[in-house]
Parts: structure tokens; C-alpha cells; sequence
């Protein structure tokens, strides 16, 4: 039995794939072997519990030189996973809300990427988009 994949992510080089199936697990497979690398518990996204990514249409972003891989956490945060040294490296956390949004305004993260020289990752909230500095 494997559960269904929602999103999907392969890094620059497509030597790996992350993939989020709905059972809160993101799986890293070797390409094109199909080799399990690694499994991350995943969190439930307030945006898309179906998916436990942003969205559907939002992959699991790889950093540009496959160090780094950001994904939703249990406790429902976006963070950025550092691979080579296999721990969470930052967790992003949502601009703050200015007191007459804070009752409609959602903190979730919606969709996130990687700059192109891997310097950061930029992270569209329901309220605004942040970046964050990384070495990717």
C-alpha cells in the first residue's frame, strides 16, 4: 500500500525526489532507482490538510545545489531541512499580523522557492511574502 502523492519536488541535479503522499511523511528517493533515502515526518497544513504541503500545486522546493529541501513539520511550521547534515536548519516563521487582521488572516506558509543562487527562500503567506537568508 502506498498512499497517494500530492506534491512532488526533484532537485537540480534529478538525482533525488521528495514526495508528500497524504500519510504526513515526506519521502527523498534516489532517481532513477527509486531508492528510499529518507523519510521526514511531515505536519498538517492548516492550508491543505489533504496534502500536508501549502498546496497541491506547491512541491516540496529543493534548494538549487540539493542541500537544502523546505517542507510543512508537525507542528505545522515550514522548515528548511539541511540534508547533508540530516536536521531541520530554521524554521520559517510568518510575518507578524497587524491587530485587525489577526481574527481572518491566516499564518500558514502557501507555496515557497528557492532563490536561484540558493542565497535564500521566499515564502508567500496569505499576507504578505518573506525572505529568508540560507546557504543552499
Amino acid at each position: 500500500f502506498s498512499p497517494p502523492a500530492r506534491a512532488r519536488g526533484v532537485d537540480a541535479q534529478g538525482e533525488r525526489a521528495a514526495v508528500a503522499p497524504t500519510d504526513g511523511k515526506v519521502r527523498i528517493w534516489s532517481l532513477p532507482g527509486l531508492g528510499l533515502l529518507q523519510t521526514l515526518d511531515a505536519g498538517v497544513a492548516a492550508v491543505n490538510e489533504m496534502t500536508y504541503m501549502p498546496t497541491t500545486e506547491s512541491p516540496p522546493p529543493w534548494s538549487p545545489g540539493g542541500k537544502l529541501l523546505a517542507y510543512m513539520h508537525p507542528g505545522g511550521q515550514l522548515v528548511i531541512r539541511d540534508l547533508v547534515r540530516a536536521m531541520d536548519a530554521s524554521a520559517v516563521v510568518a510575518p507578524p499580523l497587524a491587530s485587525d487582521q489577526a481574527d481572518w488572516v491566516g499564518q500558514d506558509a502557501m507555496a515557497a522557492k528557492f532563490l536561484p543562487s540558493g542565497a535564500g527562500l521566499v515564502v508567500a503567506f496569505e499576507h504578505g511574502v518573506g525572505l529568508w537568508r540560507c546557504d543552499g
